[in-house]
């Protein structure tokens, strides 16, 4: 029977408290006929709370994130979860040192840094590396792999198209995390492929996290677009000769398509580049080069 029971949490459902300080939930609920009750949950657990039966309920000193929710019933069965997540401010912050996307040569070595801290004990870190795995038989998966020894701020890496996503996992003691991702965007010129104007061209995506280079040397000076018409979501670049990056793009073109427009001045070489923008993506993005003036 709808007896039109609601319950919501009595401020944010994400709770912050510092180290060892206590914490009160709350909810606030109403029916239109009859009484509620009230059940609360620690998550953590797995298991009722003994006892714990009105509209808050307070957690003595807080050391770790942890979760609760509070059941609340009335007398025709219907019942609502509201859900607490409880975090340690700890003062934790993670962020990337420099860019998270590299360009780099065949061969040429990159290191990725992050820069954390927080304001009680010590902070943990792990590497991973979006790799191919070989399964049985010929079959095979890319997947999210740990890097062993891997466990400072800092990684070093050859780049040799194997891999060309990582990431890294930062943690403090009281359970706040932060998983940061970089991208290795393999530059090899040498590879790149012609790009004729007004004609549809392809960037094959055919492994999680490539980079697929163009060329273009225009005849004549002037407005020029690039942009991709794909059905996924789709990432755009432009370089100079020797590979400066002038602009990038992400959905300034229909639906989650990029597209870049530029001055070209005529007779000196560019580069134009594609790809996925999720790292575990793959396909073939179609691609195209018009002058506009």
């Amino acid at each position: 029977m709808d007896n039109g029971l609601t319950a919501q949490a009595v401020g944010d459902n994400d709770v912050y408290v510092t180290p060892g300080q206590s914490a009160t939930l709350e909810v606030e609920a109403s029916c239109d006929e009859g009484s509620l009750t009230y059940q609360w949950y620690d998550d953590n657990a797995e298991a009722y709370i003994a006892g714990a039966t009105s509209a808050t309920y307070t957690i003595g000193a807080v050391t770790g994130r942890c979760d609760y929710y509070c059941r609340v019933s009335d007398n025709y069965g219907n019942s609502q979860d509201i859900w607490f997540y409880v975090y340690v401010d700890n003062g934790f912050t993670a962020q990337a040192v420099g860019n998270n996307s590299v360009y780099v040569t065949p061969g040429q070595s990159v290191t990725f840094e992050v820069e954390a801290s927080c304001d009680e004990g010590d902070l943990t870190y792990s590497w991973a590396r979006y790799s191919q795995i070989q399964g049985q038989g010929t079959g095979s998966s890319w997947k999210w792999t740990d890097i062993p020894g891997e466990t400072g701020p800092k990684y070093t890496i050859t780049a040799d198209g194997t891999a060309n996503a990582y990431r890294c996992s930062v943690s403090d003691k009281f359970g706040s995390s932060q998983t940061l991702q970089f991208r290795i965007l393999l530059c090899d010129t040498n590879a790149a492929l012609p790009l004729t104007l007004d004609t549809d061209a392809t960037a094959n995506v055919d492994y999680p996290g490539k980079f697929v280079l163009f060329s273009f040397t225009p005849q004549a000076s002037g407005s020029y677009v690039f942009y991709s018409q794909w059905d996924y979501d789709s990432y755009g670049y432009l370089f100079d000769g020797n590979m400066i990056e002038i602009a990038y793009n992400d959905d300034e073109g229909e639906d989650s398509n990029f597209r870049i427009e530029c001055e070209l001045q005529a007779g000196t070489q560019y580069y134009f580049g594609a790809r996925c923008y999720s790292v575990g993506d793959t396909g073939s993005i179609p691609v195209r080069l018009e002058k506009m003036s």
